[in-house]
């Protein structure tokens, strides 16, 4: 259960944490989730690093790019609306550690049809374009089928949109296969603004190509 896993995630030994603790980092990849979905969250800190530095005789060095590597662990989001991961504190070795807090917002998963859902959302400070697709499998030809994707760079504005993940295959819901006729795909876009860029910019649907005929997209400004 997510309440599970948030209560782990928010552990507190007790202790008071004062502004000397110090820093960890968590991060996610998603932050606007679909009821279900597994998303990856990850824990930066020096703190292990630290602890075997301190155990170590002059006659030992520490050495490996591993070393510098985040703990990352897979979690399951299980409840619909706003969520919160963090601030996570404990104590190591001597030392108080605290961690920044992270903002989820999860959503319902998709309906078992055809259709393109576009949107804005934040995830560590960068903006990004999210398009997820469901459309038709044809018997014999699953993967060439025509999906909506954004146009790199807009010719009226100081913008590109350079891809920064996709995938396709089952619906977002780890839990729930769609149909053998459908297929599920999504594509991360990140907003990249170029010094030229001076104020708000509209999406609109000639920004995109192969948009299914009649599909609108809702208001996403980028400002």
């Amino acid at each position: 259960m997510i309440n599970n896993c948030i209560s782990i995630i928010t552990l507190s030994v007790g202790l008071t944490f004062s502004s000397l603790a110090q820093n960890l980092t968590i991060s996610v990849d998603h932050t606007e989730p679909r009821l279900g979905q597994e998303i990856n969250l990850s824990l930066q800190s020096d703190f292990f690093n630290e602890f075997l530095e301190d155990s170590f005789s002059d006659s030992f060095e520490l050495w490996g790019s591993y070393l510098n590597e985040p703990f990352t662990r897979t979690i399951v989001v299980r409840r619909l609306g706003s969520l919160t991961i963090g601030p996570i504190q404990f104590e190591f070795n001597g030392k108080k550690y605290s961690s920044n807090s992270i903002s989820l917002n999860v959503l319902p998963d998709l309906p078992e049809k055809e259709g393109v859902w576009i949107r804005k959302l934040r995830i560590d400070s960068t903006d990004f374009i999210l398009i997820e697709q469901i459309t038709g499998v044809q018997a014999g030809n699953s993967s060439d089928e025509k999906l909506t994707r954004l146009i790199k760079e807009p010719s009226e504005v100081s913008i590109r949109f350079s891809e920064w993940r996709s995938g396709s295959g089952v619906q977002p819901n780890t839990e729930k296969s769609l149909p053998p006729s459908l297929k599920y795909s999504y594509r991360f876009y990140e907003i990249r603004k170029g010094e030229e860029f001076t104020g708000k910019f509209k999406l609109k649907e000639i920004h995109f190509t192969d948009l299914p005929k009649g599909v609108k997209i809702p208001e996403i400004i980028i400002d």
